[in-house]
Protein backbone atom coordinates (compact mmCIF):
# COMPACT_ATOMS: atom_id res chain seq x y z
CA UNK A 1 0.00 0.00 0.00
CA UNK A 2 1.41 3.40 -1.11
CA UNK A 3 1.99 6.03 1.34
CA UNK A 4 -0.63 8.06 -0.22
CA UNK A 5 -3.22 5.31 -0.47
CA UNK A 6 -2.92 4.92 3.24
CA UNK A 7 -2.99 8.50 3.99
CA UNK A 8 -6.06 9.05 2.24
CA UNK A 9 -7.64 5.68 3.62
CA UNK A 10 -6.59 7.12 7.12
CA UNK A 11 -8.32 10.72 5.95
CA UNK A 12 -11.68 8.26 5.59
CA UNK A 13 -11.53 6.82 8.73
CA UNK A 14 -10.95 9.97 10.32
CA UNK A 15 -13.78 11.77 8.66
CA UNK A 16 -16.14 8.76 9.21
CA UNK A 17 -14.90 8.89 13.19
CA UNK A 18 -15.55 12.59 13.33
CA UNK A 19 -18.77 12.20 11.72
CA UNK A 20 -20.23 10.40 14.78
CA UNK A 21 -19.38 13.34 17.18
CA UNK A 22 -16.54 15.66 17.63
CA UNK A 23 -13.83 14.48 19.39
CA UNK A 24 -10.53 15.79 20.39
CA UNK A 25 -7.09 15.71 18.70
CA UNK A 26 -6.02 12.96 20.72
CA UNK A 27 -8.84 10.95 20.24
CA UNK A 28 -8.60 10.96 16.91
CA UNK A 29 -5.30 10.21 16.56
CA UNK A 30 -5.42 7.35 19.11
CA UNK A 31 -8.14 5.81 16.71
CA UNK A 32 -6.41 5.90 13.96
CA UNK A 33 -3.30 4.39 15.70
CA UNK A 34 -5.66 1.97 16.74
CA UNK A 35 -6.69 1.06 13.03
CA UNK A 36 -2.77 0.45 12.44
CA UNK A 37 -1.92 4.01 10.61
CA UNK A 38 1.82 4.76 10.92
CA UNK A 39 2.44 7.78 13.23
CA UNK A 40 3.66 10.00 10.33
CA UNK A 41 0.53 9.30 8.36
CA UNK A 42 -2.01 9.99 11.47
CA UNK A 43 0.14 13.12 12.19
CA UNK A 44 -0.52 14.39 8.01
CA UNK A 45 -4.28 13.59 8.84
CA UNK A 46 -4.57 15.45 12.08
CA UNK A 47 -2.86 18.84 10.62
CA UNK A 48 -5.08 18.47 7.53
CA UNK A 49 -8.18 18.06 9.89
CA UNK A 50 -7.19 20.97 12.06
CA UNK A 51 -6.34 23.16 9.31
CA UNK A 52 -9.90 22.97 7.84
CA UNK A 53 -11.10 23.63 11.42
CA UNK A 54 -12.78 19.94 11.78
CA UNK A 55 -10.38 19.57 14.94
CA UNK A 56 -10.66 22.51 17.35
CA UNK A 57 -9.50 21.22 20.98
CA UNK A 58 -10.37 24.56 22.37
CA UNK A 59 -14.63 24.49 20.46
CA UNK A 60 -14.14 20.61 21.67
CA UNK A 61 -13.56 21.60 25.18
CA UNK A 62 -15.58 24.56 25.45
CA UNK A 63 -18.48 22.39 24.24
CA UNK A 64 -17.92 19.30 26.80
CA UNK A 65 -18.06 22.22 29.67
CA UNK A 66 -20.99 23.75 28.18
CA UNK A 67 -23.22 19.86 28.13
CA UNK A 68 -21.30 18.69 31.29
CA UNK A 69 -21.21 22.03 33.26
CA UNK A 70 -23.87 24.38 32.35
CA UNK A 71 -26.74 21.22 32.69
CA UNK A 72 -25.77 21.00 36.42
CA UNK A 73 -24.14 17.19 35.43
CA UNK A 74 -20.78 17.91 37.31
CA UNK A 75 -17.94 20.73 38.29
CA UNK A 76 -15.65 22.67 36.23
CA UNK A 77 -12.89 20.15 38.25
CA UNK A 78 -14.27 16.73 36.96
CA UNK A 79 -14.96 18.26 33.73
CA UNK A 80 -11.19 19.58 33.54
CA UNK A 81 -10.11 15.71 34.35
CA UNK A 82 -12.64 14.27 32.04
CA UNK A 83 -11.06 16.80 28.96
CA UNK A 84 -7.56 15.76 29.86
CA UNK A 85 -8.09 11.95 30.34
CA UNK A 86 -9.47 12.53 26.37
CA UNK A 87 -6.45 14.25 25.57
CA UNK A 88 -7.53 17.71 25.80
CA UNK A 89 -3.91 20.00 26.65
CA UNK A 90 -4.37 21.89 29.73
CA UNK A 91 -3.93 25.04 28.04
CA UNK A 92 -7.19 24.50 25.77
CA UNK A 93 -8.92 23.48 28.45
CA UNK A 94 -7.58 26.88 29.80
CA UNK A 95 -8.86 29.05 26.87
CA UNK A 96 -12.61 27.39 27.38
CA UNK A 97 -12.80 28.05 30.69
CA UNK A 98 -12.04 31.82 30.19
CA UNK A 99 -14.82 31.93 27.90
CA UNK A 100 -17.53 30.87 30.51
CA UNK A 101 -19.03 33.51 32.64
CA UNK A 102 -17.80 33.64 36.38
CA UNK A 103 -20.33 32.07 38.53
CA UNK A 104 -20.73 29.18 36.09
CA UNK A 105 -19.60 26.66 38.91
CA UNK A 106 -22.17 28.34 41.49
CA UNK A 107 -25.02 28.13 38.70
CA UNK A 108 -24.18 24.55 38.12
CA UNK A 109 -24.03 23.34 41.37
CA UNK A 110 -27.61 25.34 42.41
CA UNK A 111 -29.45 23.16 39.14
CA UNK A 112 -27.62 19.77 40.56
CA UNK A 113 -29.24 20.77 43.50
CA UNK A 114 -32.53 21.87 42.04
CA UNK A 115 -32.32 18.30 40.81
CA UNK A 116 -31.21 16.36 43.04
CA UNK A 117 -33.93 17.78 45.38
CA UNK A 118 -37.36 17.03 43.15
CA UNK A 119 -35.60 13.25 42.80
CA UNK A 120 -35.50 13.20 47.11
CA UNK A 121 -38.69 15.50 47.38
CA UNK A 122 -40.12 12.81 50.05
CA UNK A 123 -36.59 13.61 52.27
CA UNK A 124 -36.54 15.71 54.97
CA UNK A 125 -34.72 19.14 54.67
CA UNK A 126 -31.98 17.12 57.32
CA UNK A 127 -31.71 14.18 55.67
CA UNK A 128 -31.65 15.55 51.92
CA UNK A 129 -28.78 18.03 52.83
CA UNK A 130 -26.59 15.49 54.41
CA UNK A 131 -26.96 13.41 50.68
CA UNK A 132 -26.44 16.33 48.81
CA UNK A 133 -23.67 17.29 50.63
CA UNK A 134 -21.93 14.19 49.83
CA UNK A 135 -23.69 14.30 45.96
CA UNK A 136 -21.85 17.58 45.56
CA UNK A 137 -18.46 16.17 46.44
CA UNK A 138 -18.73 12.94 44.83
CA UNK A 139 -19.06 15.68 41.39
CA UNK A 140 -16.05 17.27 42.16
CA UNK A 141 -17.92 20.74 43.08
CA UNK A 142 -15.71 23.09 45.84
CA UNK A 143 -16.29 21.66 49.46
CA UNK A 144 -17.00 25.51 50.53
CA UNK A 145 -19.67 26.63 47.58
CA UNK A 146 -21.17 22.78 48.74
CA UNK A 147 -21.55 23.36 52.25
CA UNK A 148 -22.75 26.78 51.53
CA UNK A 149 -25.40 26.05 49.34
CA UNK A 150 -26.21 22.83 50.89
CA UNK A 151 -26.54 25.23 54.22
CA UNK A 152 -28.84 27.69 52.97
CA UNK A 153 -31.35 25.78 50.69
CA UNK A 154 -34.80 26.65 50.86
CA UNK A 155 -37.30 24.65 49.00
CA UNK A 156 -39.55 27.68 48.27
CA UNK A 157 -36.81 30.31 46.97
CA UNK A 158 -34.52 27.49 45.46
CA UNK A 159 -37.00 25.84 43.43
CA UNK A 160 -36.89 22.08 44.52
CA UNK A 161 -39.45 19.99 46.48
Amino acid sequence: MSETTGEVEAWNRALQYLARRSRSAAQVREHLQRQGHPVEVVDRVIDRLRERGWIDDVAYARRWLEIRVEAGRTSIWRARWELTRQGVRGEDIDRALAAMPKDREKQAAIRWLRLHRRRHRNDDLTTWRAKAYRGLMQNGFDRDLAFSLVASWDDEQMGGS
